[in-house]
């Protein structure tokens, strides 16, 4: 199954400069074959801009995914926290 994702233009921008490897979100589909995922930046871009394959989808407790995880997701820990 593909998957068409949605993300803020500024992580678009760090995916493309190659800043960012990690996509965190909340709920994700972890019962399904994932196949392409495509990206899509939010307003004011409204485009998909790009897809990946990913290589693992994984949920863990929240501490243990912000050590594993913050020098790679472009994202500040009081961002990650709410």
């Amino acid at each position: 199954m593909d998957i068409l994702l949605s993300s803020k233009p500024r992580y678009v921008r760090c995916i493309r400069e190659r800043r960012k490897f990690v996509e965190l979100r909340q709920q994700f589909l972890l019962d399904r074959e994932i196949g392409t995922i495509f990206v899509y930046a939010s307003f004011p871009i409204k485009r998909i801009c790009g897809f990946f394959l990913p290589r693992t989808i994984c949920s863990l407790p929240i501490a243990e995914l912000w050590e594993q995880t913050r020098s790679l997701s472009c994202v500040e820990e009081d961002e990650f926290l709410k």
